[in-house]
């Protein structure tokens, strides 16, 4: 296998879901331009894009053509945006140098890429970039900064929580040759049965033993308003809301959807993360309290102390 080390000739993949943006999609295109990693090339999933986002794309493509990157829009699934981005991985050509996801609102902070690609260049075998976010409210013109993380990315963590943010991610080869693997194995990760993609990916590839690099400095403005398909769920009503999808088993079903997935993976991941998986799917099912002595054993964890404590609630309660 081909290992890309991040040199100075490769290109980044970036791969663009996209569903009526509206008027935010230029400047999310406009940051892809104003990036200092030059060598890129974009690949859109139309999954139900508006005549005014196609009218966008076409001009932006006349723009970026002769700056010398490729601008490709494919038809998307329609099957929802995790199936859409998993589509346009699963078709990737192997010889992707790297790919970087991006959601259709944010803005890309010029350092981003090449960031991402220097970081990545120094790992051997899977290696998935992430980091934190600026939480952007453009209508109160505020920022600040996602929480810092507590504990450290871990498959131990990703069977619980998902650190790696899709608008974030940027994936080496080979860490594209693995979701490429698991995607083979089973139409599973393209049916409802996942619920996010990013949460997927860092499943895999910290399950198959590969390299999560988490960014500390955000170079990503995550937009929020009305239309995120997931707020920061940080602060505020989005913290109330995580709290209420916990009570109400809308966490235990992500969970549950997730580990159908990544069991139908359990071959690509470490013998010893296969017996952390198959330990939790087995106490989760067990009766209280011997659920709580079960998974209390398996060194699961939130990044957050407050969020530690709901999932120790979620477990009591048969929410998990």
């Amino acid at each position: 296998m081909s290992v890309c080390t991040g040199g100075s000739s490769s290109r980044v993949t970036i791969v663009l879901g996209l569903r009526e943006a509206g008027p935010a999609l230029s400047a999310q295109l406009d940051s892809y331009l104003g990036q200092a990693w030059q060598r890129w090339d974009l690949l859109v999933g139309d999954d139900g894009a508006s005549e005014q986002d196609l009218a966008v794309l076409s001009r932006f493509r006349r723009i970026a053509g002769p700056l010398g990157h490729q601008v490709e829009i494919r038809q998307g699934p329609r099957r929802g945006f995790a199936c859409n981005y998993l589509t346009m991985l699963r078709d990737l050509p192997p010889d992707t140098d790297f790919v970087a996801l991006s959601d259709q609102d944010d803005i890309w902070l010029a350092p981003k890429l090449e960031r991402a690609v220097r970081a990545l260049g120094q790992v051997e075998g899977p290696g998935l970039y992430c980091g934190a976010r600026l939480i952007w409210d453009p209508v109160r013109n505020t920022r600040r900064s996602s929480r810092p993380l507590r504990g450290g990315p871990s498959f131990h963590n990703a069977l619980v929580e998902n650190i790696a943010c899709g608008n974030t991610i940027v994936l080496n080869r080979a860490a594209l040759h693995l979701i490429q693997r698991g995607l083979a194995l089973t139409d599973i990760a393209l049916t409802d049965a996942v619920p996010f993609h990013d949460w997927w990916i860092y499943l895999l590839i910290s399950g198959a033993g590969g390299h999560v690099l988490h960014d500390p400095d955000p170079q990503v403005l995550y937009r929020q308003h009305p239309g995120n398909a997931l707020g920061a769920g940080e602060a505020g009503w989005n913290w109330i809301r995580a709290r209420r999808d916990v009570s109400e088993g809308v966490y235990r079903d992500r969970l549950e959807r997730n580990l159908v997935a990544i069991s139908a993976q359990r071959w690509l991941l470490t013998s010893a993360h296969q017996d952390l998986l198959d330990r939790f799917i087995a106490a989760r099912r067990a009766p209280w309290p011997l659920r709580l002595r079960l998974i209390a054993g398996l060194g699961l964890y939130r990044q957050d102390a407050l969020s530690q404590l709901g999932l120790w609630g979620a477990i009591a309660f048969a929410r998990l």
